[in-house]
């Protein structure tokens, strides 16, 4: 005869002692009393169907922005170097050539004609910091006119032109009646 393993007879026992339980509860009555049951429960031991169509109302209001489209944006190659790690370890060779590829793109936008062109209305901080820039979502690494987003700050965000040393810093703004 074939033993059952420990595991197998610990989880039987613990199945047989919930299925015991249970069926002295349901013998029993062991429904709630009024005093148990507290004031969201009536003394039958069923909620109050009006709080709950109140809170379903309240869960699935439908007054809020998509941000379908923003979550594509939100992935990633984590595999991908960022700009600074890229220029650390780049051979001077590399750096070369990615100054005559950029210096051959004349009509990539400088610092300053990013900076006016472009605003920076939100950010957010945590795990993984975003900033809302022209009403897009963006984490960081992310491509914008031919800049990098590489810090985000409480009230700015620096952006590092692809292939050169230039950044642009874009300070939060701060529309009429915003303090």
């Amino acid at each position: 005869m074939k033993r059952i393993p420990v595991r197998q007879r610990v989880l039987g026992g613990v199945l047989l002692v919930a299925a015991a339980y249970w069926a002295v509860d349901s013998f029993t009555g062991g429904a709630p009393t009024p005093a148990q049951a507290g004031p969201g429960l009536t003394s039958a031991g069923t909620a109050q169907w009006q709080d709950i169509t109140e809170l379903i109302d309240r869960l699935s209001r439908t007054d809020h922005s998509s941000v379908v489209e923003e979550l594509d944006q939100l992935q990633r190659d984590l595999f991908q170097p960022t700009v600074m790690f890229a220029a650390a370890f780049a051979s001077p060779e590399t750096a070369l050539a990615q100054q005559q590829t950029a210096s051959a793109e004349g009509d990539r936008a400088t610092a300053a004609a990013f900076a006016d062109h472009h605003q920076l209305t939100g950010v957010v901080l945590g795990g993984v910091p975003l900033a809302v820039i022209d009403g897009h979502l963006l984490p960081l690494n992310s491509d914008l006119d031919g800049f990098t987003l590489v810090e985000v700050w409480r009230e700015s965000v620096v952006l590092a032109e692809i292939g050169t040393d230039r950044r642009v810093t874009l300070k939060l703004y701060q529309g009429p009646g915003i303090r």
